[in-house]
């Protein structure tokens, strides 16, 4: 995914700013209509917070 090409960029961070859009909790993603923007957001959360290069950041919600 476009993602994962771009993460690698990230692996010195101190802190992580994770914003979400109240709004979006009842709209679909444009790339996947079976998906709910809400949900998608937690998933990538959760994606975010795993990944090793985040291991000794802060995180900011």
């Amino acid at each position: 995914s476009e993602r994962r090409k771009w993460i690698h960029c990230f692996e010195n961070v101190t802190s992580i700013i994770f914003l979400v859009a109240l709004s979006e909790y009842d709209q679909i993603l444009f790339e996947s209509e079976n998906e709910n923007r809400m949900e998608e957001s937690k998933a990538l959360f959760k994606t975010i917070i795993t990944y090793p290069w985040f291991q000794h950041s802060s995180v900011i919600l």
